[in-house]
């Protein structure tokens, strides 16, 4: 009995990467996918408002998901029907040519490429849905949820500032400075007087301490550029001031 259990948790073992590679592939290339689509997304917010490094930066933080995404294709679709891979590549290889050339079109101020080619990547987006049969196609935050997006992609993008500034790569943490202020100014915008549970929240202390913040990152930014050695501790203490104001109120967790 005891030989057959151990034979039996060998075989279980050494054949756990067969059936599990699907279910990580496919969690993997969405996982990616919605990042692709997240950064597509604060592309046109940044492009709208006139903010070219914002928007050139989501357009780089894109392709690297995009990239990544190529060695994580499921073999099969929503139904179960196998998916051409070579195809599926091609695509992503084509929406990948799209992005680099939005990127060129931001930082030489094409607009009427900047006004088209996110209609084209996004045609392409929805192309590849329908085909895989999906559920559903895009949710868009709303209200609340927005709120908590544009939060939590100011907190993620200053994480990643941190670890890039830790290693010298400072270049990559200036993108990601750039992301943090073209969320901080859209909070300003839509920021609510209330609190999920009604409890008042105080729109004018946030207002300043986002202005603050937005001052310390162009310092550091311009500090980036001039290859001056850089103190964080001053965004990430005021930054946790904006957490805690919209935290603390309804001991949101």
């Amino acid at each position: 009995m005891k030989r057959i259990l151990f034979v039996g948790l060998i075989t279980l073992i050494f054949s756990a990467p067969t059936f599990a590679s699907e279910p990580i592939s496919s969690f993997q290339f969405r996982r990616n996918m919605h990042e692709v689509f997240r950064n597509y997304r604060g592309m046109l917010l940044a492009a709208d408002e006139g903010n070219t490094e914002a928007a050139r930066a989501h357009v780089k933080l894109g392709r690297d998901y995009l990239a990544k995404t190529q060695s994580a294709i499921p073999a099969k679709d929503a139904e179960g029907v196998p998916i051409n891979k070579e195809e599926f590549l091609a695509r992503i290889q084509n929406l990948d040519m799209i992005m680099a050339s939005l990127d060129k079109a931001l930082g030489a101020g094409a607009k009427s490429e900047i006004a088209e080619l996110p209609k084209t990547i996004f045609s392409l987006c929805v192309g590849c849905h329908r085909e895989a049969k999906l559920k559903y196609m895009f949710r868009l935050p709303q209200g609340q949820k927005l709120l908590g997006e544009y939060m939590h992609s100011i907190a993620e993008n200053y994480e990643m500032a941190s670890i890039y500034m830790e290693t010298g790569e400072n270049d990559e943490a200036a993108q990601h400075l750039a992301i943090v202020n073209q969320y901080l100014s859209l909070l300003k915008r839509i920021f609510p007087d209330k609190g999920p549970s009604g409890v008042i929240m105080s729109r004018d202390r946030l207002v300043s301490q986002i202005k603050e913040v937005e001052g310390y990152n162009q310092l550091i930014q311009e500090d980036i550029k001039q290859g001056k050695t850089l103190d964080f501790a001053m965004v990430k203490k005021s930054l946790n001031l904006i957490c805690v104001s919209c935290h603390e109120p309804d001991r949101i967790r």
